[in-house]
């Protein structure tokens, strides 16, 4: 995709070292715990399905064997997944948890997506696989990639999709901004975080029509982590067996934390992720919301981590201030944390 922030790297795919290595880092690591979760990303995981099998089955039989709770989550395109063969590998890999996204709708998703074999349909493709998967109990989150040009037509076709699968309490879609790397500007395309306060709140208002969770849709809750790199026990491991704290910096070695042959080195990267804090949170009222926010905007793109709520903070109090009046609400009652499925 031409905003895939791992555009210009180098395509790799772990060899069997590398594979044997992880596996038993992987065991080692978890020993002492009750729960595990992986999460395969790319590129795009399943062209190496062979790799997610082997790794899969022998954690899968340690945590078998030690009684420790066992759970995947996919980052997928789903071009390699059809109603022939998902169930198959869903079962074999564990999984419950698949995000895929929309670039677009119709021809703009099949041509940001630039698949080699031009007579698959991509948008067509995943319209197709999304009601199998919720029926079969997947998570679904699907990420709609908006920009300026693309924006009113993902909210059409997340008000048709609500419309058919707002039952489905597995179904999560969410917007995402496409934002700038290295290696892609958006050509004065992309949303400025002036402008987030129109959009932002045109998708909340998508999102309550078909909701029934009242005030817990609003982004207002109190969280204990601003991300997965702060968590000590969330690792990322590379291809090369490289370990980092965010997929982002996957390519990264300058933020490595160790490998999977001698494990994780509690350096000045490790402790950088775990406990990072941008000056202007110790000042910031929301900072209970957000915790500190995107520590990879700072470290790797050196761009202020703040959660987008800020940009748009006044607009969407009016919003739920305008909401618990009609809705005769006298107190705003939040979550203590975002409940997670761990």
């Amino acid at each position: 995709c031409a905003f895939c922030y791992e555009n210009g790297e180098n395509r790799k795919d772990m060899d069997e070292q590398h594979i044997a290595d992880t596996i038993n880092f992987i065991k080692k690591e978890i020993k002492d715990y009750k729960k595990l979760r992986i999460y395969w990303f790319g590129g795009e995981p399943l062209t190496r399905i062979d790799i997610m099998k082997k790794i899969s089955k022998e954690l899968v039989d340690f945590c078998n064997k030690n009684q420790i709770s066992y759970k995947a989550s996919m980052a997928t395109n789903l071009s390699l997944l059809d109603k022939h063969n998902y169930k198959n590998i869903i079962e074999e890999l564990k999984i419950d948890k698949i995000e895929f996204a929309f670039d677009g709708v119709k021809d703009e998703h099949n041509k940001n997506k630039n698949y080699k074999d031009d007579l698959f349909n991509a948008y067509e493709h995943n319209l197709n696989m999304l009601p199998l998967l919720l029926q079969n109990n997947i998570e679904v989150q699907l990420r709609l990639n908006c920009t300026v040009s693309n924006f009113d037509s993902l909210v059409i076709l997340l008000d048709d999709l609500m419309n058919k699968y707002s039952q489905y309490k597995n179904f999560v879609p969410y917007f995402a901004m496409i934002f700038p790397t290295k290696y892609f500007t958006g050509n004065g395309d992309l949303i400025d975080s002036k402008l987030l306060a129109h959009y932002k709140l045109k998708i909340l208002e998508i999102m309550r029509k078909y909701s029934r969770n009242g005030m817990k849709d609003f982004p207002l809750s109190r969280n204990t982590t601003n991300c997965y790199g702060s968590n000590p026990n969330s690792i990322v491991i590379s291809p090369t067996g490289i370990l980092t704290k965010c997929q982002g910096c996957t390519p990264d070695k300058s933020q490595s934390i160790g490998n999977v042959k001698t494990g994780i080195t509690k350096n000045y990267n490790y402790y950088n992720w775990c406990y990072f804090t941008y000056t202007e949170c110790n000042t910031c009222s929301l900072y209970p919301i957000c915790m500190g926010g995107c520590t990879y905007s700072y470290i790797s793109n050196k761009q202020a981590p703040c959660i987008k709520e800020k940009f748009y903070i006044k607009e969407l109090l009016d919003y739920v201030y305008k909401y618990m009046k009609v809705n005769n609400i006298t107190e705003y009652k939040y979550l203590s944390e975002r409940q997670k499925n761990v």
